[in-house]
C-alpha cells in the first residue's frame, strides 16, 4: 500500500480500483474478511486521490463485455449475491437482475429490505427484479 500511494503522487499515474467491496462473504463464523474496497480506500486516503473504478457496480466492465461479446442489455440478466455490487451493477447497465440469497445478502436482510420498500422507504435502496434462495434453485 505504501508503494501504491507513493506512485500515485505522480499526477501521470492512473489510479484504477477494481471494486468497492467492504468485505468478502464467509459461509459461517464470526469473522470478517476485508474486501478490496478497504485496500483501495486506504491507498486513496494516503495518496489523497480518488480511483477510477472499473469493476462492479460501475459501467466500464459491462461496456467491455458488451463490446467483446455483443451483449444486448435487454436480453441480459445480472445474477449475484450482493445488492451493493451485483444488483446495482445490473441497474447501472439497464439489465434484469436476480439476487441469490446464499452469499453477501442473507434472506433475513432481504426480508427487511422488502418490508421497508413496502412501507415506502426508498433512500439509496434498490430491489432486484427477481430473487431466489440459491443459484441451485434455478436448475429445478
Amino acid at each position: 500500500m505504501m508503494k501504491a500511494a507513493s506512485y500515485l503522487f505522480n499526477p501521470n499515474c492512473i489510479f484504477i480500483g477494481t471494486n468497492e467491496d467492504a468485505f468478502l462473504p464467509v459461509p459461517k463464523g464470526h469473522i470478517t474478511i476485508p474486501g478490496t474496497g478497504c485496500l483501495v480506500a486506504a491507498v486513496a486516503m494516503a495518496a489523497q486521490r480518488s480511483p477510477i473504478y472499473i469493476g462492479k457496480p460501475h459501467k466500464p466492465m459491462f461496456e467491455l463485455l458488451q463490446k467483446k461479446h455483443g451483449l444486448d442489455p435487454g436480453r441480459t440478466c445480472m445474477i449475484g449475491d450482493s445488492l451493493k455490487s451485483d444488483i446495482r451493477f445490473g441497474f447501472n447497465n439497464n439489465l434484469l437482475t436476480l439476487l441469490v440469497l446464499s452469499g453477501a445478502t442473507k434472506k433475513e436482510q432481504f426480508n427487511e429490505l422488502q418490508k421497508r420498500s413496502a412501507e415506502g422507504f426508498s433512500g439509496d435502496m434498490i430491489m432486484p427484479h427477481y430473487f431466489c434462495d440459491s443459484i441451485a434453485s434455478l436448475i429445478s
